[in-house]
């Protein structure tokens, strides 16, 4: 007992006693600094995975953010291009219109390639779209009657076709159509479906939607294979039939003149028109709208010229089947047939005709650095690749 009693220090406590708070303090010391140690490690591996993803996220965003800027850097070139002249030059080639397929007998003269500038319309994806930089001035089309209707989208293409295209090119010509038109509309200031009215319009006395007719039950051959036609409930809906500037072969004969419906038709409205002349605010790119509607020294082109596509307007008693045209900033369509009319011809009015082409940007070099494409003589290059 005394030899314990030796061992303690001052306050009483033995030296085996303090020894062991010492070892168990410096256990608690060791505890407390390898866990903040840690954490200390966890902190940084956690800032330094955060850093690494921000930075990863960084990364991305700024490429992204490059792709990006580069998108709308090729945007802008390919805006930038509408409108420029391009250096086509088509193969010669001539087309003459038959009264057979055209309904009229004024239709004798010959359509033969005429020499034109090109300008570059559109670019969409990999297909370059240009546009003539007038209409035709020599010969007119004259669509007349039933047998105009039947057959005048494929007569105005093949037109141009036949005089406008450049197979070592890959060069396809046709007509401009509504929907060239219709898919450069600024939609915030113009949509077509806004020309109609739901009731009655007392000035162009139309309708919008569909009417079913019960006496006046006579159509166009064409017509039932159409779009949004509708024969006795025998229907075509939207995607189904022939699109309005679709047709791959001609009519003639009296059998691909009239038909008429055992119980009714009921036709759906695809004509449209703007009573008031478009200006640029109605399109996307007024570039477009210049090269539609101005000439080149920004006077409206009074020329009227056929657009490849079929309409069919609605009245209180008849539907009216009729050809697209446009011109002096003005969308409408010129009817060609009726089923109260008693003869089959009715119209010697004709319209000329306004060229595009299609081009696969695949097949063809363009040479934009040699000359600037501002005008005829310093049109850009093209050449088969």
């Amino acid at each position: 007992m005394k030899f314990r009693n030796k061992l303690k220090d001052e306050k009483g406590m033995s030296p085996i006693a303090t020894i062991l708070m010492l070892i168990i303090a410096a256990l608690v010391v060791i505890i407390v600094t390898f866990g903040i140690m840690t954490i200390i490690r966890n902190l940084r591996n956690s800032a330094t995975q955060e850093e690494a993803a921000y930075n990863s996220f960084g990364a991305s965003a700024e490429e992204n953010s490059g792709s990006k800027k580069e998108e709308k850097k090729e945007q802008k070139q390919e805006e930038s291009i509408v409108g420029k002249y391009v250096a086509y030059i088509p193969k010669q080639g001539t087309y003459m219109v038959e009264e057979k397929y055209s309904g009229n007998e004024y239709n004798k003269n010959e359509f033969k390639t005429e020499a034109m500038a090109w300008r570059i319309w559109s670019i969409q994806g990999s297909k370059l779209l240009l546009i003539a930089d007038s209409p035709t001035t020599e010969g007119t089309l004259v669509l007349d009657g039933v047998v105009g209707y039947n057959n005048g989208v494929k007569i105005i293409n093949d037109i141009c076709e036949n005089c406008y295209s450049n197979n070592e090119l890959g060069g396809v010509a046709r007509s401009v159509n509504i929907e060239d038109i219709e898919n450069a509309l600024n939609k915030n200031t113009w949509k077509p479906e806004d020309s109609s009215v739901t009731i009655q319009n007392t000035m162009l006395n139309t309708y919008k939607g569909s009417i079913k007719y019960t006496e006046n039950r006579k159509y166009p051959y064409i017509y039932q294979y159409e779009e949004y036609s509708n024969i006795d409930g025998q229907a075509y809906t939207k995607g189904q039939g022939l699109a309005r500037s679709k047709q791959e072969i001609l009519y003639s004969g009296e059998i691909y003149k009239t038909y008429e419906a055992n119980s009714y038709i009921e036709p759906t409205r695809t004509y449209w028109s703007n009573p008031v002349e478009f200006t640029t605010q109605n399109f996307s790119d007024q570039l477009q709208y210049y090269l539609l509607y101005k000439t080149l020294n920004g006077k409206t082109d009074l020329t009227a010229y056929w657009l490849s596509s079929r309409s069919v307007n609605l009245t209180e008693k008849v539907p009216e089947f009729g050809i697209t045209c446009t011109g002096k900033g003005i969308v409408d369509s010129y009817t060609l047939y009726n089923p109260e009319s008693t003869v089959a011809k009715q119209n010697i009015v004709g319209y000329k005709i306004r060229p595009m082409i299609e081009i696969d940007l695949r097949k063809v070099n363009i040479d934009t650095k040699s000359t600037d494409g501002s005008k005829p003589d310093t049109a850009y290059g093209i050449g088969a690749k």
